[in-house]
């Protein structure tokens, strides 16, 4: 059960923080629309968003998926090292992850591929939905007794 509960838990991390980046994506572009004097009714704005929760989504979630695999077993040794701090740990974890995925989709691909993570402001909001993914797996997946401080 104690594995099915952390499986859980990872799942639920990943899809809450892609769900988030895919909209801090959607509308850190819309805004940029609205910078260029380009108005955007809201009725548009939530169909955007609809659509980007339907094709940018799922290609968000794999990759995601993918640097959690990484950071959160990561985190979890840290702990078992360090043994204080969960909470923190899987926070830093899940910032690093997006941190890292982002930046390792640059150098491969030679741009920024995610438009919001062009600018200082969206980079730092998908990385802080990173460290919401993290904070959220810590919480989820904690055991009686667990140290959860931050």
């Amino acid at each position: 059960m104690n594995k099915l509960k952390r499986v859980g838990a990872f799942l639920a991390a990943a899809l809450a923080t892609t769900l988030l980046g895919t909209l801090v994506q959607t509308q850190f572009n819309l805004a940029r629309l609205g910078e260029l004097g380009i108005a955007v009714p809201p009725g548009l704005r939530l169909e955007v968003t609809g659509r980007d929760l339907v094709g940018f989504a799922p290609s968000l979630g794999v990759l995601t998926l993918l640097a959690f695999l990484v950071a959160f077993p990561v985190a979890g040794l840290l702990h078992r090292r360090i043994a204080r701090r969960r909470t923190a740990l899987y926070v830093l974890a899940g910032a690093v992850a997006i941190t890292a995925m982002l930046l390792s989709m640059e150098v491969a691909l030679g741009l920024v591929a995610i438009a919001a993570a062009r600018g200082a402001g969206g980079f730092a909001a998908l990385v802080a939905c990173g460290a919401l993914g993290g904070w959220l797996f810590s919480r989820l997946s904690a055991g009686p007794g667990t140290d959860t401080a931050p």
